[in-house]
């Protein structure tokens, strides 16, 4: 099984963030544009978890459905039809708000 990684800019939309309370942990709801490799995009949301060093655990990306179906279709014109998205894994951490990459795997 091979790994291989593609880069995706998330541009942050300038639509207004809400913030939910939930057991002392501030969730923050991002409404965001993603785009593949060949510059299609997609309306999303990043539900995230800001941590104390000022990074961002990505909890999900809304809508779920769409977003996997948006990146399988990357994967496969990018690596082949092996190739699928690898799904957000437990604490996906980003530095900044508005870059982050996303994973395929290719199984042969």
């Amino acid at each position: 099984m091979k790994i291989k990684m593609l880069v995706v800019l998330a541009v942050a939309s300038m639509s207004t963030v809400s913030l939910a309370s939930e057991a002392s942990t501030v969730v923050i709801k991002k409404p965001t544009v993603i785009h593949d490799q060949q510059n299609r995009s997609l309306d999303v949301v990043q539900v995230m978890r800001e941590n104390l060093d000022g990074s961002f655990t990505i909890l999900k990306i809304e809508p779920e459905k769409e977003v996997i179906a948006f990146f399988n279709r990357a994967c496969k014109e990018e690596f082949g039809p092996d190739a699928k998205y690898m799904g957000l894994v437990d604490e996906t951490r980003i530095s900044a708000e508005t870059i982050y990459s996303y994973s395929c795997i290719e199984q042969h």
